[in-house]
């Protein structure tokens, strides 16, 4: 199974972001220095058939964005989870269903 994931850096911090439909978000980390910019990470597992390009929406004006769309094989995404999941244990529940339906392979790239 292949997973995509998507980064966004994007600036105010106060923006909302829409994810198109299926991507779902695994992380959002809102900076409040003098540039005031935020980190959103999404993911997106690729099926048979998928769409020549996909929109996250902002809601409000950006004063700067920036993102890329990367391709992963199931078990690279799972040891980013597992990161996020160390990273974040309050987030690890809402993680476990997902992890538990991913093969349990770890794969020697980080």
């Amino acid at each position: 199974m292949m997973f995509w994931l998507q980064v966004l850096r994007f600036r105010p911090n106060t923006l909302t972001v829409t994810p198109p439909s299926g991507w779902t978000l695994i992380n959002r980390q809102d900076n409040a220095n003098t540039t005031a910019n935020s980190l959103a990470t999404y993911w997106h597992a690729a099926g048979a058939s998928e769409g020549a390009s996909y929109t996250f929406t902002f809601g409000g004006t950006s004063t700067g964005s920036a993102g890329g769309i990367a391709t992963f094989l199931a078990r690279i995404i799972l040891l980013q989870l597992m990161y996020q999941a160390v990273q974040l244990p309050a987030r690890l529940s809402s993680r476990l269903s997902m992890l538990q339906a991913l093969p349990l392979l770890l794969a020697t790239q980080c």
